[in-house]
């Protein structure tokens, strides 16, 4: 019974940690391939920050469309390989909106206003 016991708790720790994929979008629409796809590494189920935080303004200096922050399959499978979460590193990529990446940068922002206004 308790060799049973083993196996099923051995079992759910390798089988409850599973892949997560964070996406944020805005309105632009995305470039055909990402400008930044790398990996990202972090310890100790993520406390400890090893590598820089992601300058999204650095890879799309006029303007994001996607960010996505993901943990794939070999994402975990290196984070079990290191005696569990070590080291836990996860794949970030940047897209920059079509046309933003080498465009010029607005000098000011176009911002519409609905409502009433008054002459003076």
């Amino acid at each position: 019974m308790m060799r049973a016991l083993k196996t099923v708790a051995l079992t759910l720790i390798f089988c409850a940690p599973g892949c997560y994929r964070i996406k944020y979008t805005t309105r632009q629409p995305p470039a055909p391939a990402p400008n930044y796809d790398e990996w990202h590494h972090n310890m100790i189920f993520g406390l400890a920050e090893i590598s820089s935080p992601v300058n999204v303004s650095q890879a799309c200096p006029n303007g994001i469309a996607l960010v996505e922050n993901e943990q794939t399959f070999v994402n975990g499978l290196v984070t079990a390989l290191t005696l569990f979460w070590i080291w836990e590193p996860s794949t970030v990529r940047v897209t920059c909106g079509v046309g933003q990446a080498d465009g010029p940068t607005p000098s000011t922002p176009q911002v519409a206003f609905e409502g009433t206004s008054s002459k003076r």
